[in-house]
């Protein structure tokens, strides 16, 4: 009578603990997903759009030397203005590369920074009077041209890596809410399983006890 008692109250005790420690696992899952969503936010924010910032107002400091060179020509207050956008350039190309960079978006940086560098240098010898290069040169007119081709790679690189971050979000939200939905059905067969256990009296066990080993 006692070994039946027992049994029963050793198989309650494990279909307890089983519950609770799906329910802990599950705890576990979903406090692991929302970091790994809230990581995914922040790069969203920090190193995506923060960047895909800098990249225009890098093309719009650009076209804003080309358009001086165009107009003002090679005078000292061109080359005053020259120098302050190139400073603001400075800057954002310090900023952006504080973000955490991809593969391939490391690559096309590094095609940036270089033609970045030659167009720069172009600038200096057509400010600095040199015959060879006017308004209207070629090698300005290609070096302006492989820059913003550049960035314009460098552009999309964000608008991909950004809708790649979104479906991973995505992903764990849905993982998440399936989680969730679990673990609030075991929580009801908890709740269930627990009434049993106390509406079934210690009386009751044992006269179920006594009709087995009578049988």
């Amino acid at each position: 009578m006692w070994q039946y008692y027992i049994k029963y109250k050793m198989k309650a005790a494990l279909g307890l603990t089983g519950i609770i420690l799906i329910i802990l696992v599950g705890n576990f899952f979903l406090s692991a997903k929302i970091s790994t969503l809230d990581q995914s936010i922040s790069s969203i924010c920090d190193d995506r759009l923060k960047p895909s910032v800098y990249i225009f107002e890098i093309t719009d400091n650009i076209y804003r030397k080309r358009l001086l060179l165009k107009e003002k020509g090679n005078d000292a207050q061109t080359a005053a203005f020259i120098n302050a956008h190139n400073r603001h350039i400075a800057s954002l190309v310090q900023s952006y590369e504080q973000t955490v960079l991809t593969k391939e978006e490391k690559l096309h940086w590094a095609e940036f920074r270089k033609h970045l560098d030659l167009y720069n240098n172009l600038e200096k010898k057509y400010l600095s009077g040199d015959r060879e290069y006017n308004t209207n040169s070629m090698a300005l007119e290609a070096g302006l041209n492989s820059v913003l081709n550049d960035l314009n790679s460098l552009s999309k690189i964000q608008i991909g890596a950004g809708d790649e971050l979104r479906q991973n979000s995505q992903t764990i939200i849905s993982r998440s809410q399936m989680f969730s939905t679990l673990e609030m059905a075991l929580l009801v067969v908890l709740g269930l399983f627990t009434l049993t256990i106390l509406s079934v009296s210690d009386k009751t066990i044992f006269s179920a006890a006594q009709k087995q080993s009578l049988n």
